[in-house]
């Protein structure tokens, strides 16, 4: 089950996101002011982050250049959301390294969509940690059995 981290203030915004989503299959965490926004990202591993620009506690750019430059969570889909859909915040959006940007209101299609290749991109990636660390744990473990190619890996990098 994928699982998505709205974070907006608009309770409203909030409840009609979750009533989408759920029956699409994902677990929604929901932060309303920003303030948690990294920590629930961190602890709650979303697949997707949906991000609101105006926050009460921090806005949304920031929140995004924290995630993006944090490297527990910097390979995490980020779509920010906003309802001034201007070229202007849509280029601050990309700035701050968002993976995709989403005018308010909301065209669910659209938003069906981009959620599902964001999911899905983020499982590609996944992947691709995955098969990085089994190459080096394969690595070590023949370094460890042959003691004439201990320490070639680190030397090679």
């Amino acid at each position: 089950m994928p699982r998505a981290l709205v974070v907006d203030d608009s309770a409203d915004q909030v409840l009609l996101l979750q009533r989408f989503l759920n029956p699409d299959g994902y677990d929604v965490i929901v932060d309303d002011s920003g303030r948690d926004a990294f920590d629930l990202c961190v602890s709650g591993r979303p697949d997707v982050v949906l991000l609101d620009v105006e926050l009460p506690a921090i806005d949304g750019l920031t929140i995004c250049r924290r995630l993006k430059a944090a490297v527990e969570t910097r390979l995490t889909p980020v779509l920010i959301m906003t309802g001034f859909a201007s070229s202007d915040i849509c280029v601050k959006a990309l700035e701050a390294c968002a993976d995709d940007f989403l005018p308010k209101p909301i065209v669910f299609p659209e938003l069906r969509a981009r959620m599902r290749s964001a999911v899905q991109m983020k499982a590609y990636v996944d992947e691709l940690d995955n098969v990085a660390a089994s190459i080096l744990m394969l690595g070590a473990t023949i370094e460890a059995r042959d003691r004439s190619t201990e320490g070639a890996l680190s030397t090679s990098r």
